[in-house]
C-alpha cells in the first residue's frame, strides 16, 4: 500500500491474477475431461459444448474471486472469508437448482457450467448471464476500491 500504485490497479491486479488462474484451471478440467474420456475408451472428442461451459465457468469464477477479494479485504481472519465462501457457495449451488442462478453471485460458476444438468439452461439466453457477470464484478469491483480508498489499512 505504500508503493506508488493506485488502489484500482492493486484490486485490478489481483483480480486478473486470479482470473488467469482460473482460466487455467478450467483448461485443465477440459482435459482432465477429454483424458478420462479416452481412458474409458469413449469413442471420439467431447462436445465442443463442454468447452463453452468452462469458458462460462471462468466468467462465474471471476465474480466469486471479485466477492471474496472484497470479502478478505473487510475481515482480516483467514479462516472466516473461507467459511463464508464455504457456507455462499452452498447456498449458490442450491439457488443454481432452483433456477435462480442469475440472481446470485456464487451460483453463477455452477449455472455456467451447467454442474447440474446436462440441458444447457444458457441455450438461447447467453446475455443476461454476461450481464449478471458483468453487474456483480463491477459492484464488488467499486466497492473494494471504494473501502481501499476510504478505509486505513490495518495490520
Amino acid at each position: 500500500m505504500t508503493a506508488p500504485v493506485s488502489f484500482s490497479c492493486i484490486f485490478l491486479g489481483k483480480l486478473t491474477v486470479t482470473a488467469i488462474v482460473t482460466l487455467i484451471t478450467q483448461i485443465w478440467v477440459f482435459f482432465l475431461y477429454t483424458a478420462a474420456g479416452k481412458y474409458a475408451q469413449l469413442p471420439g472428442l467431447p462436445p465442443l459444448q463442454i468447452l463453452s461451459w468452462c469458458l462460462r465457468g471462468t466468467l462465474g469464477g471471476l465474480v466469486c474471486a471479485a466477492a471474496m477479494l472484497l470479502l478478505s479485504m473487510c475481515i482480516r481472519s483467514f479462516a472466516l472469508p473461507i467459511g463464508f465462501s464455504l457456507i455462499l457457495s452452498a447456498i449458490g449451488f442450491l439457488c443454481s437448482n432452483k433456477g435462480w442462478g442469475l440472481y446470485f453471485p456464487f451460483s453463477l460458476i455452477a449455472f455456467g457450467m451447467n454442474s447440474n444438468t446436462y440441458d444447457d439452461k444458457l441455450a438461447g439466453s447467453i446475455f443476461p448471464f454476461f450481464a449478471s457477470c458483468g453487474i456483480y464484478c463491477l459492484l464488488f469491483s467499486a466497492v473494494a476500491i471504494y473501502l481501499l480508498r476510504t478505509r486505513d489499512v490495518k495490520a
